[in-house]
């Protein structure tokens, strides 16, 4: 019989494989993909398979002794990196649409990163193994463990902010270069009459709300990994500053307890809120989901 902890978080994952089922399935339909269809393909992909492993998890709970636990630990962390590291691509991506310099170098070195990480975490859980589905049971794997979610989610969170700010500050610029070339257009012209002042106060506005809307678009897309895995990412370096040098790591917050179901949940979010997020800025996509009619 499943707690109702478990039982709110298989309700929660059911929910996310199918939106991101049929997320994945509209942007595989689509004829013609765009530069950025690639990282949010990628990123609803694996949010698609990190649902589904949770339902398998919380709805049989197979993973009874300790090679299958570890097996789960490896590829939920697995799973969660690459998360975090498409989240950077998606950022680096919008970026790069706009200004494509250094993009070959940077995806190099975000490829480097990704098979090092990866090869990591294998190898801390072939050295160690796993008894509660998430972490090594080693105290020293356990801190490079958690070492390497901290560098995950900080180049994340640094890729996020640099590159959406970047962007934004890209395009407000452009922006503002556009409207001084039609605004000195205009004076050249002689042209300042009601009509022309009119329309370059509305201009203006238009330039404003551009703005603001692209502020808001890439606080949005940002704020899954904020939300969702710096938490838990706060969490568990936490545990492992604590933790003996001889002994089991075990997390010093019992798993029953309110803080540590609160930290679960989002993380369990992160399959919905990145999916809507993504979608909801990307139109043709939300037009395929919810408005499209045979």
């Amino acid at each position: 019989m499943l707690k109702a902890p478990s039982a709110a978080f298989l309700c929660v994952y059911l929910l996310a494989a199918v939106l991101n089922a049929i997320i994945l399935y509209a942007l595989v339909r689509q004829p013609k993909k765009q530069t950025l269809d690639k990282p949010v393909i990628g990123l609803i992909f694996v949010c698609l398979l990190w649902s589904l492993k949770r339902v398998v998890l919380y709805s049989t709970l197979l993973a009874t002794d300790e090679a299958q636990m570890t097996v789960v630990a490896t590829l939920a962390s697995l799973m969660v990196f690459a998360i975090m590291l498409l989240n950077a691509a998606l950022a680096a991506e919008r970026y790069f649409v706009l200004v494509p310099e250094w993009k070959a170098v940077f995806y190099w070195i975000l490829w480097a990163f990704s098979v090092s990480v990866g090869i990591a975490v294998i190898c801390v859980f072939v050295t160690a193994s796993s008894d509660d589905m998430i972490h090594p049971a080693k105290v020293l794997q356990f801190k490079i463990w958690a070492a390497l979610a901290a560098t995950a989610c900080t180049l994340t969170i640094s890729c996020c902010c640099f590159f959406y700010a970047s962007a934004y500050s890209f395009t407000v610029r452009n922006l503002s270069r556009n409207v001084h070339i039609l605004k000195d257009l205009v004076v050249s012209e002689g042209d300042e009459d009601s009509h022309s002042q009119n329309d370059l106060i509305a201009l203006h506005s238009v330039r404003i709300k551009l703005e603001r809307n692209l502020l808001v678009q890439c606080l949005w897309l940002s704020s899954s990994v904020f939300v969702c895995y710096l938490p838990f990412i706060v969490y568990i370096l936490v545990n492992a500053a604590g933790l003996p040098p001889d002994g089991d790591a075990v997390f010093s917050v019992p798993k029953n307890s309110v803080l540590f179901v609160v930290i679960s949940g989002l993380v369990a979010l992160d399959p919905i809120l990145t999916p809507c997020v993504v979608v909801f800025f990307k139109q043709d996509i939300l037009s395929a989901v919810v408005w499209k009619r045979k």
